[in-house]
């Protein structure tokens, strides 16, 4: 997950009519508390060299919903981790055009 589609998802639902409701606000504070509790990983200047490498050896037909998972495997290839993805299939995809000498673990959660 990336605090981008976190963050996303409440303010997305909170444009629409009835919203913010007490449960919805109840549910961003506690995942506000859950990424101040972690690491947050950078998308810095190396992850933005995997997916510069990634994404040109990608079919052109990706959905542009596919460019937010190159991001996060280039995250995490940047910084030495692997994936847990309910997605496996994109990322397997993604694992097949990475830079010689980066391998992208990822397991299905």
């Amino acid at each position: 997950m990336t605090v981008y589609e976190a963050i996303y998802g409440f303010e997305n639902k909170s444009i629409k009519p009835n919203e913010p409701n007490e449960q919805a606000r109840h549910d961003r504070l506690k995942t506000e508390q859950l990424i101040k509790s972690c690491v947050v990983l950078p998308f810095d200047q190396r992850a933005a060299e995997v997916a510069a490498y990634v994404v040109p050896r990608l079919s052109k037909n990706m959905p542009k919903e596919f460019l937010r998972d190159v991001f996060i495997a280039a995250t995490a290839l940047a910084h030495g981790y692997g994936i847990a993805t309910r997605n496996k299939k994109d990322f397997d995809l993604i694992a097949n055009h990475t830079p010689d000498g980066l391998i992208l673990r990822n397991a299905d959660w």
